[in-house]
């Protein structure tokens, strides 16, 4: 009840969000990747790298401004009010933004980056030797690929994205742009230093390290939850 509740209520918004990534994504891997590629088709690029730059880039992009909006309707006081008094707790509250803002993003934009590169290399077929190399590629496949190796980027992605969690929860304006003014630093000096690193254990460390601060900004965020959706 309380989740149809909210998809029937911000089905608009997340359609609009859905078509922004589709068409970011479209232009992305067209000025970034495709282009570059079918201009130089005798070339030893590698397709996989150019499109997975792109669209690790891009989730991280999303994936922060996705946790931004959570909860928008704390941030101003007729919407708060209307919110609150909703009847359903607060825990169904936060498990339903967070269900579909942080679960069911990475399942939405991966989907939507498939549909970018299998539509490009359908639009530019003329070049068909070009294209071949790219229309194997399989976007879902390479990134889980990716994630599961030592850079550990999608648990170091879920620890930058509940910062946002926490950001979204303390601030009413201008979430995501105080948010990433805070950590940028941090993050870019861990992410470069989690890279470098040559012992496999510090990189297992770093990958528990990540979970244990994951789960500890998304309950620190729920408890922020909880006292913005109470004070009227």
């Amino acid at each position: 009840m309380a989740f149809s509740k909210f998809i029937h209520e911000n089905a608009r918004r997340l359609l609009y969000y859905a078509a922004l990534m589709f068409a970011t994504m479209l232009l992305s891997y067209l000025i970034f990747a495709i282009i570059p590629i079918l201009s130089r088709p005798q070339s030893n690029l590698n397709y996989t790298t150019e499109i997975m730059q792109i669209t690790i880039f891009l989730l991280f992009v999303f994936g922060c401004l996705s946790a931004s909006i959570m909860f928008r309707e704390l941030r101003n006081r007729r919407t708060r009010i209307a919110y609150i008094c909703f009847p359903t707790t607060k825990f169904e509250k936060y498990i339903i933004e967070w269900f579909v803002y942080v679960l069911l993003f990475p399942f939405i934009f991966l989907l939507l980056s498939e549909l970018s590169v299998k539509l490009l290399v359908a639009i530019l077929h003329f070049s068909v030797e070009s294209t071949k190399s790219i229309e194997n590629i399989s976007v879902t496949k390479k990134l889980i690929e990716f994630a599961k190796g030592e850079n550990s980027v999608f648990l170091f992605f879920l620890t930058v994205q509940s910062c946002f969690m926490i950001g979204s929860t303390y601030w009413r304006k201008f979430p995501f742009i105080k948010t990433f003014l805070c950590i940028v630093g941090i993050s870019i000096a861990l992410f470069f230093y989690a890279l470098q690193a040559k012992n496999q254990d510090i990189l297992i460390a770093y990958n528990y390290v990540y979970v244990i601060f994951t789960l500890i900004a998304w309950a620190l965020s729920y408890i922020i939850f909880r006292r913005k959706a109470t004070l009227i």
